[in-house]
């Protein structure tokens, strides 16, 4: 308003009185926010057939991370939320998301243009991506109003424009950042003769999963951009099992954090941790003898680097018979239908199964 008024000659007192009744009004907004995310119901304006499917998967109570992030993230409010691994994160943020979407109508669009979702989340990894996405398929799939599509890398790049437009454009973006980068600078540059594909005019809601692994050294200034690319307010919810300093200076910088979207559950867990000093080079006979002893269904072994990921594997193959525990491995070095095929074996598998991995999977994914 303050620029417009300007462009139409109006006087420094006018501009000034416009500046102070928008931040007035912001200011009232919220704090009405603030009031009603403290008093919100956990799931209460989700729709009766999403509260049926959730039944159906024997979620019939919210977890004491969707409890709490609840209200801040339904009402808009920005947010910043620890929980530890495994208490229910995603659907801490998705379930919020989905009754905000289902119950507010979506803002038209003429012609086919660019894909112009309400919400994005970005995760670190593909493997994180494509479960945050299954999920949000599975959550809203009663109610038959929403699609989400998944913007990744390893897949051709015309697929993922394909899946941003279909049936109309998608409301939901699950995305890595390399992947999102690329679609939002389809037909911005100056060279290009391709058509924009993808843009935040209708952006409500902006999260990122993991936030501690994107907001690492590398990964902050394209974060940035994709916020910079947006003019208008809009939510931003950061969710990690992890909030250290650096993701906390981001949000100082970045968000108007409320009381109610300051949310620190990392509470003491009944977790069992123990420690080995020894020689490097029996380390992969140490595992071997770890997962020998706690004869799990299943166990996570991790190795720092690709080629530790294929020693570890491999001296782990020869210490158990192949019809009694299958080793598997997961890193970068597959392909990204291996990386799926692998997490695919290890959650359908009946027998005992190691996984060999990489940091690919140190981040959310569900085994």
């Amino acid at each position: 308003p303050r620029d417009l008024l300007r462009r139409c000659g109006a006087d420094v007192d006018t501009v000034d009185a416009v500046d102070a009744a928008d931040e007035a009004a912001y200011r009232q907004e919220h704090e009405r926010k603030v009031a009603a995310a403290q008093t919100a119901t956990p799931w209460a304006t989700l729709p009766a057939t999403v509260i049926d499917g959730l039944a159906a998967r024997n979620r019939t109570a919210p977890f004491a991370v969707q409890r709490a992030a609840w209200g801040p993230v339904v009402e808009g409010l920005d947010a910043v939320v620890q929980s530890p691994t495994a208490s229910g994160k995603t659907l801490a943020y998705l379930a919020p998301v989905a009754a905000r979407l289902l119950t507010t109508a979506q803002p038209t669009r003429e012609g086919r243009g660019p894909a112009a979702p309400r919400c994005v989340v970005l995760a670190p990894s593909r493997e994180l991506a494509a479960q945050i996405c299954k999920e949000w398929d599975a959550l809203v799939r009663p109610a038959n109003a929403t699609r989400a599509a998944l913007a990744v890398g390893g897949a051709p790049l015309h697929r993922c424009v394909s899946s941003l437009r279909r049936g109309g454009g998608a409301d939901v973006v699950v995305a890595t950042p390399g992947r999102l980068a690329e679609l939002l600078r389809q037909g911005r540059d100056r060279r290009s003769t391709s058509e924009v594909v993808l843009d935040f005019e209708n952006l409500e809601t902006f999260v990122l999963d993991e936030a501690d692994a994107l907001l690492d050294e590398a990964d902050v200034p394209e974060v940035r951009r994709f916020l910079d690319d947006m003019d208008h307010d809009y939510q931003l919810c950061l969710f990690s099992a992890t909030i250290g300093s650096k993701v906390r200076a981001f949000a100082r910088g970045a968000m108007e954090l409320s009381a109610p979207g300051d949310v620190d559950l990392d509470t003491v867990r009944n977790i069992a941790h123990s420690s080995i000093t020894a020689p490097e080079s029996e380390w992969a006979a140490l595992a071997g003898e770890v997962v020998g002893e706690k004869n799990a269904a299943t166990s996570l072994v991790f190795a720092r680097s690709v080629a530790d990921c294929k020693r570890v594997a491999e001296s782990l193959r020869r210490t158990f018979p192949a019809g009694v525990v299958r080793v598997l491995e997961l890193h970068g070095d597959l392909a990204a239908e291996a990386r799926r095929r692998v997490l695919r074996d290890v959650r359908g598998n009946d027998g005992r199964t190691v996984v060999v991995a990489t940091d690919v999977a140190a981040r959310g994914l569900d085994l």
